[in-house]
């Protein structure tokens, strides 16, 4: 137990399993392997990576003395996905008897709501601070500034659809945040009794000024193609900005396998990126609709939920740094990411019954 709650050290499943350990202090992540089998833990987190599907708790992953506790539902996740079904039982400190609970009043509502309802969302501006992300072809117009105001007006428009989802965005100035924090700003929030979802705005750019439009990618190590490549790649440069670029954190493989990807995500954010792009190609008319893809962007790596990246047209061209200058078009981009948004949660809520 730990501050009154069943806890289970690490220690106690690498000797019970016969688990090997690797534990990194300074992003407080632990990962317990054996053979092909992994699961990856973050001290101060209520979510977790187990062989690939996520596993929450009401507690939060803790670092005590120099042991790492895991809570009991989270180490039960594990024992079961390591295929040894026998549930380790916490002896000392038995829960007290359960009290009835009170009856409601016959004129009070009964609220029901399910552990793996969304029930925040998370908008991400690209860029800021020391990054400008892609500049317009006269210098005059920055892609830092355009997704922070297009981002506020996604927030806005969520409120006012969504008054029991909580909307937060990475960014509200123009500050600069490392890639791996814009994720771990939502993984911060995952609690037992909620999900949420991950949108990061962009505005791409070409060495051709004649490509535009619009797209939508959700987070895979095979790109479509090898536009979308270029495009993560693009993207990806924000390292050069961070002080801990050399340490070769985005490219450590146990990270990429264990952390970031995992099945059940991928399928959810690709039908997340398509209902985005539907509702934005719909609002964005005079936009090229340029389809859903697939590509490895770093900012999305680190999500443990549905996310996806959007690409609001092209900095490289004029016709449509023009328009998105505009308040109008800034407004209507805004509103076909939110009504994507809430499609894509009615969608994902439905699901659960």
């Amino acid at each position: 137990m730990h501050n009154g709650s069943p806890y289970v050290s690490y220690n106690t499943l690498i000797d019970r399993f016969k688990l090997n350990s690797r534990y990194d202090e300074i992003s407080g992540r632990l990962t317990l392997f054996r053979g092909t089998q992994i699961a990856v833990f973050i001290v101060a987190r209520q979510a977790a990576i187990i062989n690939g599907l996520i596993s929450r708790s009401d507690y939060s992953v803790s670092s005590v003395n120099g042991d790492i506790l895991i809570p009991l539902d989270m180490a039960n996740d594990l024992v079961n996905s390591f295929e040894d079904r026998t549930p380790i039982v916490i002896k000392e400190d038995p829960k007290p008897e359960p009290q009835p609970k009170p009856q409601p009043k016959p004129d009070e509502k009964i609220t029901i709501t399910h552990g793996d309802r969304i029930t925040f969302i998370v908008i991400d501006a690209g860029h800021g601070g020391k990054d400008p992300g892609a500049l317009s072809k006269t210098k005059n117009v920055r892609e830092k500034d355009l997704t922070l105001s297009i981002s506020k007006l996604i927030a806005e428009e969520l409120k006012k659809n969504l008054k029991d989802v909580e909307i937060i965005l990475t960014r509200e100035t123009d500050v600069f945040i490392e890639l791996e924090k814009r994720a771990d700003i939502a993984n911060s929030r995952l609690r037992k009794s909620g999900n949420g979802i991950f949108v990061s705005v962009h505005i791409n750019a070409s060495l051709s000024d004649k490509i535009s439009g619009i797209e939508t990618y959700f987070l895979s190590q095979n790109p479509t193609n090898e536009e979308a490549r270029r495009t993560a790649a693009l993207e990806n440069t924000v390292i050069k900005f961070e002080a801990n670029e050399g340490k070769g954190k985005y490219q450590d493989i146990d990270y990429i396998e264990a952390r970031m990807m995992t099945t059940q995500i991928q399928k959810e954010s690709e039908i997340f990126a398509g209902l985005v792009q539907r509702s934005l190609a719909k609002n964005l008319k005079d936009f090229k609709d340029r389809g859903v893809k697939r590509a490895d962007f770093f900012v999305l790596r680190g999500a443990l939920m549905p996310a996806v990246l959007v690409e609001v047209g092209f900095m490289s061209n004029t016709e449509d740094v023009a328009k998105l200058v505009q308040r109008k078009y800034q407004e209507s981009a805004a509103k076909g990411i939110s009504d994507g948004i809430v499609e894509f949660i009615n969608y994902y809520n439905e699901s659960l019954k």
